[in-house]
């Protein structure tokens, strides 16, 4: 890590997020220790918090995916995403295209 105080809970727990959410397929509390530098039982403790908060669900494969708050944060930031709504039309139009032909 580079920075001096990105050793703080509060990055930590976004790091391991990011970690976690970017290929929640491969994802292992032991190799996102070892990638963020962080031991082991930190990260688990952070992950139990991250699940308590609902940021991430344990699915039934052992595997975490975003829970409900995770969702909800992106759902509710696509407003932001630049072209937003010129990318919603043309998704309805195919979506009603592709509809069709089923």
């Amino acid at each position: 890590m580079k920075e001096a105080n990105s050793r703080t809970s509060p990055r930590r727990i976004l790091n391991i997020l990011e970690e976690i959410l970017l290929d929640p397929e491969n994802f292992t509390a032991k190799k996102i220790s070892h990638k963020l530098n962080i031991p082991l039982a930190t990260v688990y403790r952070h992950i139990e918090t991250l699940c308590d908060e609902r940021f991430l669900v344990a699915s039934s494969n052992k595997n975490y995916i975003p829970g409900p708050k995770i969702r909800n944060i992106i759902l509710n930031s696509l407003p932001y995403e630049p072209n937003f709504y010129s990318k919603k039309i043309v998704f309805k139009e195919t979506y009603k295209r592709n509809s069709r032909n089923c």
